[in-house]
């Protein structure tokens, strides 16, 4: 028997949560690669992308979505321009996650979009919501993946 959170699970539950984790951090890793090639990308320097849900948790299955936050830590109004950019960075995140085999996007795209310093109330109220967020390290550039809920790090 293992110990998870307290609870005893059996060795054969251990070891699909391992398999779940392995396969999500793999998948997370190469989708953090393909990002961080992104070409569109070096016009939002201050843009951080979380992973929420089941791969925020590193539970997912070859069947689960993508749930992605794109947050750039900049009002809205800092930008010259906005929106050409964003549907360019969008459009290349839509071939990437087609190229990985993610399930399509839910209601056509509605939530593909990026957040801005001055309008994520409500969407970090979903994200804490869903207990937990990972945060993805694009470029290089070193991050703490933490619980959203918590502030408390990941291990």
């Amino acid at each position: 028997m293992t110990r998870f959170d307290g609870i005893e699970l059996p060795n054969i539950v251990q070891r699909r949560f391992d398999v779940r984790m392995t396969e999500s951090k793999t998948k997370l890793d190469v989708l953090t690669t393909r990002l961080a090639k992104a070409r569109h990308l070096k016009a939002f320097e201050h843009l951080t992308i979380y992973a929420a849900g089941s791969y925020g948790r590193l539970e997912a299955s070859k069947y689960s979505d993508i749930d992605l936050f794109f947050v750039l830590a900049k009002p809205r109004s800092y930008f010259d321009e906005i929106r050409v950019p964003e549907i360019r960075l969008l459009s290349e995140i839509v071939e990437i996650g087609y190229d990985m085999d993610f399930p399509k996007f839910s209601n056509d795209g509605h939530f593909l979009k990026l957040l801005f310093l001055d309008d994520t109330p409500s969407r970090a109220e979903e994200a804490r919501a869903r207990s937990y967020s990972r945060r993805i390290t694009v470029a290089g550039t070193a991050t703490k993946s933490c619980s959203v809920e918590s502030g408390r790090p990941y291990r």
